[in-house]
């Protein structure tokens, strides 16, 4: 399959196909240079940022190399909904995405020229470079805190052992307060919708020693809330 685009990853329907002896031709071209990406399930992709249109041209496709990204957060928090692609050239495109394996995205014939991986996690991008060549390849995506949301607490003065839980997308986060404590600070990876409690484990259970507050954390500015302790 052989598509042209300018786009980070170019549409495949209606794309020329090689024939029975890998042959193609793409008619109408209005460019003197084309971006050209040529696509096989058994071959890693062939990406040329900058082709000039020729008759005769000749590619030659390699098995590539096997390549895993795996993408997390602080501390090895999950990252529900991240993708990841490998991008070729300047400015990055690539092909195709990949299946996600869970938190794991797998390449079977990745090319084996520079690479970036690129990580999607809500709006932003987190890029891993990717040296030249064959070998497999095993890379590490870390996605950082995104946003801060502080939790002041009024009301009865903390005691030890009291905690404050933040509860939304991935696991909650919990943060341990001291006698002298007036507020905490979380770092959230996702926007979205969370709640935030104070708690104290008393006999085995955890007891509310606040009402919950809802919030929206959203990308324009550190979201605050305040809590109202009553004790244990």
């Amino acid at each position: 399959m052989l598509m042209l685009g300018g786009t980070p990853s170019p549409d495949e329907d209606g794309a020329p196909r090689t024939d029975a002896d890998g042959r193609f031709r793409i008619g109408g071209i209005g460019t003197e240079t084309v971006q050209l990406a040529v696509a096989h399930s058994r071959h890693a992709p062939l990406l040329i940022a900058e082709q000039p249109v020729v008759e005769g041209l000749e590619l030659k496709l390699s098995h590539g190399r096997f390549v895993r990204v795996a993408v997390h957060g602080p501390e090895g928090q999950r990252v529900p909904g991240a993708r990841v692609f490998l991008a070729a050239g300047y400015p990055p495109w690539a092909a195709s995405w990949p299946p996600s394996l869970g938190d794991t995205f797998v390449w079977q014939h990745a090319a084996c020229g520079e690479l970036t991986a690129v990580a999607f996690a809500g709006d932003r991008a987190f890029e891993r470079p990717l040296a030249p060549g064959c070998e497999d390849e095993e890379v590490d995506v870390e996605v950082t805190a995104w946003q801060t949301v502080t939790v002041q607490l009024t009301g009865a003065p903390a005691e030890q052992g009291m905690e404050v839980v933040l509860a939304g997308l991935g696991q909650p986060q919990r943060q341990v307060l001291d006698a002298r404590a007036t507020e905490v600070r979380f770092d959230v990876v996702f926007p979205g919708r969370y709640e935030a409690r104070a708690v104290a484990w008393i006999d085995g259970k955890e007891e509310r020693l606040s009402q919950p507050v809802a919030l929206e954390v959203t990308a324009d500015n550190p979201t605050s809330v305040t809590l109202e302790l009553r004790g244990p």
